[in-house]
């Protein structure tokens, strides 16, 4: 994807004669750019994930799971958030700091301390 990023920008540049970057700006037609083909393959790319990942029953069952976890940790840790962080943490903004807890939980521990919240 690199090599024809660079590829395909330069060939633009070339094209266009553009010798500033005040020149890339001032064009209306993108410069830098992957080439066509490797669009068409990047479309077929995000189909397929679309198709197989995202819209996938079993997969948006679990991101449904997940988020009702992350929910009722947020929860139960600003009901008591000195018990998890630190009061430094908390002092500018407890729901960032609380975020930023939850965000860097492994999977097993936040469904642990989920379980464990019930």
């Amino acid at each position: 994807m690199v090599q024809d990023l660079i590829k395909t920008t330069t060939r633009n540049i070339l094209k266009n004669k553009i010798s500033t970057k005040k020149e890339v700006s001032n064009k209306k037609n993108q410069i830098v750019d992957f080439s066509n083909k490797l669009k068409i393959t990047i479309n077929e790319i995000r189909d397929f994930l679309r198709i197989t990942m995202y819209n996938n029953k079993d997969v948006l069952k679990k991101n449904n799971e997940g988020k009702k976890i992350i929910k009722k940790l947020f929860s139960v840790i600003n009901k008591n958030p000195k018990k998890y962080i630190k009061t430094k943490y908390l002092k500018t903004n407890k729901e960032r700091a609380i975020s930023d807890y939850i965000s860097g939980m492994t999977d097993r521990y936040a469904i642990q301390l989920y379980r464990a919240s019930k």
